[in-house]
């Protein structure tokens, strides 16, 4: 059965399907809000890193300066930096997991977005986005909405994807390009508190 997922996989790539491809991963992080839509696809299976993008047209570091391969924070409109490094944030497990170091800072604010261009119009590319919660510590006390080209998950909540704060975490979306090559990824208010993201990729396949 492992090939018919893998098949399902690729074949969302290759139709131009959005959605979230995040199953249950090895740190145990599930979004309530997307697991319907990777159930759907997986049919609970997890999908195998071989089924991934192998490399990156863009890595940012949401906030913070230029470090492993991601780029310093660029391509935002609004939103300010927020920063804390009292303790080291926890990627052990984590899934793609990036540098420790894009976890201690973030951008955050009321609304605001990153702009990715130069993409293939119509291409299908997969947009992974990097989470760890550097000041609240309880499930709840932050939940924010993610718009991928117009396409609105809701109420994301890190504390619980990660399972407590000053841990990684990461969710895995297949979204198209529009017609002129672009990806827009906007954040805005959940039903409680602001977004943030401490970091964004965006992969092609091979």
């Amino acid at each position: 059965m492992k090939v018919v997922y893998q098949f399902l996989i690729s074949l969302l790539f290759s139709v131009g399907v959005t959605g979230c491809l995040s199953p249950e991963e090895p740190s145990g992080q599930t979004d309530a809000a997307l697991s319907e839509t990777a159930a759907a696809v997986t049919d609970g299976a997890s999908v195998e890193l071989a089924v991934l993008p192998p490399h990156d047209v863009y890595a940012v570091n949401a906030g913070g300066d230029a470090v492993g391969g991601f780029t310093a924070d660029d391509y935002f409109t609004q939103g300010d930096v927020f920063s804390n490094v009292s303790q080291p944030v926890n990627t052990t497990g984590v899934w793609l997991a990036g540098p420790p170091e894009i976890y201690s800072d973030a951008r955050q604010g009321s609304e605001f977005g990153y702009s990715f261009t130069g993409l293939n119009p119509r291409g299908v590319y997969a947009v992974v986005l990097h989470f760890a919660e550097l000041y609240f510590s309880t499930p709840g006390q932050r939940r924010f909405n993610v718009s991928l080209n117009g396409t609105v998950y809701t109420d994301i909540d890190v504390v619980s994807l990660a399972g407590g704060p000053f841990r990684a975490t990461t969710l895995l979306y297949s979204v198209s390009a529009d017609a002129n090559g672009t990806i827009n990824v906007d954040f805005s208010r959940g039903s409680k508190d602001q977004p943030m993201v401490n970091g964004i990729e965006v992969r092609v396949r091979e």
